[in-house]
Parts: structure tokens; C-alpha cells; sequence
């Protein structure tokens, strides 16, 4: 390790998460043999830095031009100098590309022009400690202190204000090579949104996709108008099948209609199933019946073991375990490590609390009277809401033992200090069809 040279050191800190960095630091901390380690190591501590890309699809479609082209004072097609404002002013701003508008083409002159289309367009932005400052026409400075944060790929075109450069392809492919920054490392999760991309732009962008590394810990996809590509398809499904450090996934598609559906659907069924802290969000019809009972079958045979939290998103009417948008429940997993939550909306897997089953006036009158001797900030175990069910006999009790105000069926209990009021709202213990 110590005879290394120092350009091969550089490159495998490079890809070290921080706390690894920070490890080097300590270990080779007065060590004459491993000098160039602590070095290099402090280095990269102190210079590294992420970025957050958004790339424009450019694609030859008449309707993209006729929709979503916006009026601008420049001339398009040109370039213009000027600093969005002072705040930037330390930054050297060079031109700012805006698309120009292209005529109606015939079939023809559409074959022509995707021969010749114009670079893709990039926008770079540099996250420093006191928030995310923008860079022009970033030229590979100091690479080998970045790391990706987020990549967004999109196929509308950019607004005037917003800071595009003309890049060629293989460029861009230098740039989305670079290691993805962990969870720990960064204030937010490493974020890869494919936002609205046109079929017609879809051969680019999986040219790209396929070279980002696949560690990204949220994924948010939302579709254009005209569908989903089954290429993306086969992408997002290649994607959950391995194993990644993604932890959020989201859908937002306006419609949702392909012969792949069934395919990707069940790789995000086992994808929720085998991860353990995960939120998925998936539009109304993408997820069968067949498919939610998956899900619950598998979390009920499991050990019951339930990490931090677990969220399954379904706007659907179809399958509900309960039907009231205001209604609630928990199913106990045998073990009691476990419950699952169910709602009108979403399911969640959480860590079993003793509130989870409809719980008796004795249990509430503990909880009011814990609550009362004590400060008045927290509930129980330090948490400021809890949600629970109690049974209509057992709420009448409730109401007509405490010295209460009510209100929808809410009930309202003042603390002796005066400075804060415990709120109850009343559920419903529902018979679950599972």
C-alpha cells in the first residue's frame, strides 16, 4: 500500500464515501510510510464537492416546438452574456444558449435533420456547503474532487433564465460516469429523475442511462403524454432487480398503458418486498390485486422484522383495505414486531406500538394520566402523535368521563400547565378482508 504511486492513490480515494476518507486520516495520521495516503485523503476531504446535472433531450417533433417553446427578448438560436444575479458575481459567466424554434418539417427533412441535430444541453450546478451555486459552462475542473447528486433528463425545452451549454455527447458521458455520492455524504438523497422525456429522445437518453452508475437512492419517473418507452421499461426493471442503495421510487405518469406493464410491475412488487427501509409511489392501475396480495403474503410470512419505515403508495379506489378516505387500521404481524398500516391511499410497515390493536378506556386513562404528570411535550416515548383505534362503547366512555371539549370527533384535553392540549381523534377498528 505504501509503494503505490500517488496518481493511483488519488484515484482510489476518489471513490471512497467520506467516512472512508476519514478513516485514511486517522490511520495514517504520523505515519512516514503512508504520507501520501493522509495526504491525499486530506485532500479530498477538503476539496471535494457535488454536482447536480439537468441534460435537455434535443428531439425533432413538431408538437414540442409548437407547445413548449416560450417568447424571449434574444434572439433564439443565439447566445447572450449576462449573470442572473449578483449574488454569482464571484463566477466567471460566459454564454447562455437559447434553443431555437425549428419550422414544421416534412418527413423527409426530419430524416435529414436528425443527422445534423444540434449538442445536447446541459445544465451544471456545483453544491458547496452554504447551498447550490450554478456554474456556466462547467469545463471539467477539479473532476476528480466531483460526485453526482443528482441527474435529471428531460425533453422540455429549458427556460431563457435557465443556464444551458451546448455539450457533445461523449462529454456528457465524462460527466454521469462520476461516482454517485452516498446518503451520509450529502444533505439529500442522490436523486435520478427522468422527467417527461419524448419517445423520440428516448435512444439518447438510455445511451446515458446505461453509463450512470446505479446507485442512486431515489428515483422519480414521471412519462410524456405519449406513453411509457418500453425501453425505459426494461431499463427501471433491469434497475430493481439489482441490488442498489435505492430507497425511494416514485411514479408520476399521466397515463399508463404498455405491454411491459406486468413485467415492471412485479419487479417493483419484489423490490418493495426484499428492501427494508423503502417508499414506493405508483399511479392508479399499474399494481393487479393479484400483485397487492403479494405483498402482504410476503410480509406476513417473514419474520415480522421491520427497520425504520416502509411506505407503499397506490392511488387507487380498487384495492383498499379500507374504504373510507378518513378510515384507518393496523393488521399484527404473529411475531408482534411488526404492523401493517392501511389507509385509503397507502400501506405502510412499521415498527409494532401497543396502540396498533383497539386499545381499552384502563389503557387510555394510563396514557392521559402519564401525559398529565409530565411535561406536556410528548405523548409517549417521546413521540408528539400517535394514531389508534378505540371502539365506539369504549370512545362514549371516554367522553363522558374527561373534563373535555369535543369537536368532530376530536377530543380535546388541556394540560395542567396551561401551554399545551392533547388531541385525540377518534378511528374506527374495521374488520380487515384479509
Amino acid at each position: 500500500m505504501d509503494c503505490l504511486p500517488s496518481d493511483l492513490i488519488d484515484h482510489l480515494v476518489h471513490f471512497l464515501p467520506m467516512a472512508d476518507v476519514k478513516t485514511i486520516i486517522k490511520a495514517t495520521a504520523g505515519s512516514a510510510d503512508l504520507a501520501a495516503w493522509n495526504e491525499v485523503a486530506e485532500d479530498h476531504l477538503r476539496e471535494r464537492f457535488v454536482l447536480h446535472l439537468s441534460v435537455y433531450l434535443p428531439c425533432n417533433d413538431d408538437e414540442e416546438d409548437s407547445e413548449d417553446s416560450t417568447d424571449s427578448e434574444y434572439d433564439e438560436g443565439d447566445y447572450y452574456n449576462d449573470a442572473p444575479t449578483d449574488e454569482y458575481a464571484e463566477y466567471e459567466y460566459e454564454r447562455y444558449y437559447i434553443p431555437p424554434k425549428r419550422p414544421k418539417l416534412t418527413q423527409d427533412e426530419k430524416k435529414k435533420e436528425e443527422k445534423k441535430l444540434a449538442p445536447f444541453l446541459i445544465s451544471v450546478h456545483k453544491g458547496v456547503f452554504d447551498g447550490i451555486r450554478p456554474i456556466s459552462h462547467w469545463k471539467f475542473k477539479n473532476s476528480r474532487y466531483a460526485w453526482l447528486e443528482s441527474v435529471t433528463f428531460h425533453s422540455y425545452q429549458p427556460n431563457q433564465d435557465e443556464m444551458y451549454q451546448p455539450y457533445e455527447l461523449q462529454d456528457i458521458l465524462r460527466i454521469i460516469s462520476l461516482p454517485i455520492a452516498p446518503r451520509g455524504d450529502t444533505r439529500y438523497h442522490s436523486t435520478l429523475s427522468l422527467d417527461w422525456i419524448r419517445p423520440t429522445a428516448m435512444d439518447s437518453a438510455l445511451k446515458m442511462l446505461n453509463v450512470l452508475p446505479k446507485t442512486f437512492t431515489q428515483i422519480i419517473f414521471s412519462n410524456h403524454r405519449d406513453g411509457i418507452d418500453l425501453k425505459v421499461e426494461e431499463f427501471l426493471s433491469d434497475y430493481l432487480d439489482r441490488e442498489t442503495s435505492l430507497k425511494h421510487l416514485w411514479f408520476i405518469m399521466e397515463k399508463y398503458d404498455s405491454s411491459a406493464k406486468q413485467v415492471l410491475a412485479d419487479r417493483i412488487v419484489a423490490f418493495f418486498n426484499r428492501k427494508k427501509l423503502v417508499e414506493v409511489s405508483i399511479p392508479k392501475g399499474m399494481i393487479s390485486d393479484a400483485q397487492g396480495e403479494k405483498i402482504f403474503e410476503h410480509w406476513l410470512n417473514s419474520d415480522g422484522f421491520s427497520q425504520g419505515y416502509k411506505e407503499f403508495r397506490r392511488f387507487s379506489e380498487d384495492w383498499n383495505l379500507c374504504r373510507k378516505p378518513n378510515s384507518l387500521g393496523y393488521l399484527i404481524h404473529p411475531s408482534n414486531r411488526s404492523s401493517l398500516h392501511v389507509s385509503y391511499q397507502d400501506l405502510k410497515i412499521v415498527k409494532f406500538e401497543p396502540w396498533h390493536v383497539p386499545v381499552t378506556m384502563k389503557w387510555m386513562d394510563a396514557l392521559i394520566d402519564k401525559w398529565r404528570n409530565g411535561g406536556g411535550l410528548y405523548i409517549c416515548k417521546k413521540m408528539r402523535q400517535i394514531e389508534l383505534l378505540m371502539e365506539n362503547e369504549e370512545w362514549t366512555k371516554l367522553l363522558a368521563k374527561s373534563d373535555h371539549q369535543e369537536w368532530i370527533s376530536t377530543l380535546f384535553i388541556k394540560h395542567p400547565s396551561g401551554f399545551s392540549t392533547l388531541d385525540i381523534r377518534k378511528g374506527s377498528a374495521q374488520k380487515n378482508r384479509h
